[in-house]
């Protein structure tokens, strides 16, 4: 489910934040240009300037704006879109305790999505630029060939002129890498991954080039595994937060990223410090009071409501007030993560919403079968995901989109994995459908095999569940899939 960060409504520095990034991404602002001092936001919103910290600290994590000191101190623009998008997503999936297996098994669909598009739409000039990368001297520095694997990624990437896939599999890369640092993979662990990625990658140029699918998919699944692998070695977690700022901030260091990715932020570093407690625990779980987390953490007052921030902005945390207060566990979607991702990708989805469908499909599929494992291990947190949905099957026809997305929110979030049902909750958040509740005869039947694909989920049958998944898609999405206005997004 979609879940709303603090309020019903989003608090003040989150609502001033996104008016800045939408101004930003309206105008089309430049990195580097100035927005403005502290007084100057705090005038221009008529909000004070504690507000304003609380905005310019959300909206630095997510890599949008830097603060400067000295005479020409101020706010600044600091990154375009796609990588403040990515930012966003990383720092939601590294928050929200993204596993090592969930990151790359996620990118490995994505990349298979890619690559068999790729494939399909190559031309001799794109030919000739995947050539290039294969006349990189043996000799070449590290350095040089990670930027020349990261390129040949874009370069696959962009060729099936998919934005979304872009954007998500840059995020998961990021975050294995960001993952394994934080958990004590040293320099040369790393650097091997980079030469057995790099490797691959010519072998999978080649086979792009040659039509030959087989070696393709082989290549993508060797990376994936390589990418679980590296963090097999590694389980040692900062133990304080001088250790975590430190862990933090390796990610902006490590040359194997040619996409912005700054130096990370004590508040940063301290959110994620308490996020990596949080793996595990039930939802509405106490963390503790203020006064608690200030003595267990060894922060001053602000650095520590700073870091609750950013934790409740990504959907990690709530603060509850009362006499049980205190810091609350939340589970589910944040509403402001998929929101933002969402109104970045949708003028590319109304051009082209046929690519963007194509996405949703694989998505949907490979929720339905990590649904479908779970319950064959036995999992009891899915009984009460799958009773939920059940319930919801029956009632009258209300809406053509909730009814038609019932059962993808449903498999979304009985996948279990957060990236994920981030992902799917992000590409679907700008669609409508043109038909109305009347319009629908096939309702019954429609509900018949959403109650089939309960019970194959029940059941574990991966395979049925699968099937039943790709009818569903075929009787719903017949209904007109259309873009919202961008206003109806900024207004839910």
């Amino acid at each position: 489910m979609l879940q709303r960060t603090g309020s019903t409504a989003l608090k003040r520095g989150a609502r001033i934040a996104g008016l800045i990034e939408q101004d930003i991404a309206q105008q089309g602002l430049p990195a580097g240009h100035y927005l403005g001092t502290e007084d100057d936001l705090s005038s221009e919103h008529g909000v004070s300037r504690w507000v304003v910290r609380e905005a310019i600290a959300i909206a630095e994590m997510d890599g949008l704006v830097e603060s400067r000191r000295g005479n020409s101190g101020g706010l600044y623009v600091s990154a375009p879109g796609a990588d403040l998008r990515v930012a966003t997503l990383r720092n939601f999936m590294t928050l929200a305790g993204a596993t090592a297996e969930e990151v790359n098994d996620l990118r490995a669909v994505l990349e298979e999505h890619a690559l068999l598009s790729a494939m399909r739409r190559l031309t001799m000039a794109d030919v000739d630029q995947l050539r290039n990368f294969q006349t990189l001297p043996k000799g070449a520095a590290p350095e040089q060939r990670a930027l020349n694997t990261h390129a040949i990624l874009d370069l696959i990437l962009a060729l099936p002129g998919n934005p979304a896939i872009t954007l998500f599999c840059l995020a998961l890369a990021q975050v294995n890498i960001d993952r394994a640092l934080w958990y004590g993979a040293t320099t040369d662990a790393i650097q091997q991954l980079s030469e057995q990625t790099w490797t691959l990658r010519l072998r999978q140029v080649e086979a792009l080039i040659a039509f030959d699918t087989e070696t393709v998919l082989a290549c993508q699944r060797e990376i994936a595994d390589a990418g679980i692998a590296l963090h097999r070695g590694f389980d040692d977690p900062p133990n304080d937060v001088s250790e975590a700022v430190e862990r933090a901030s390796l990610l902006s260091r490590n040359y194997l990223f040619a996409h912005g990715v700054r130096v990370a932020k004590k508040p940063e570093a301290v959110a994620r410090f308490i996020a990596q407690r949080i793996v595990g625990l039930d939802e509405g779980s106490a963390l503790g009071s203020e006064a608690t987390l200030l003595a267990r953490l060894g922060v001053s007052r602000n650095v520590l409501r700073e870091s609750i921030r950013l934790l409740e902005q990504y959907g990690i945390v709530r603060v509850q007030v009362g006499k049980e207060g205190g810091l609350r566990v939340i589970k589910g979607t944040p509403l402001n993560v998929v929101r933002a991702t969402s109104l970045f990708l949708a003028e590319d989805y109304a051009r082209d919403p046929a690519s963007f469908h194509s996405v949703t499909r694989d998505l949907q599929l490979y929720a339905a079968d990590l649904a479908a494992r779970r319950a064959a291990r036995g999992d009891p947190a899915i009984s009460a995901t799958i009773d939920a949905f059940e319930a919801q099957i029956d009632p009258p026809l209300a809406s053509v989109r909730d009814f038609v997305f019932g059962h993808y929110h449903f498999l979304a979030e009985a996948s279990g994995s957060r990236a994920l049902q981030c992902l799917m909750e992000s590409l679907v958040f700008q669609v409508d459908f043109r038909a109305a509740p009347e319009d629908v005869p096939e309702a019954a039947d429609l509900r018949a095999q959403q109650r089939q694909l309960v019970a194959a989920i029940r059941e574990g049958d991966a395979a049925l569940a699968r099937r039943l998944t790709m009818l569903l898609r075929r009787s719903g999405w017949k209904f007109g899939p259309i873009p919202r206005p961008t206003a109806q997004l900024l207004e839910r």
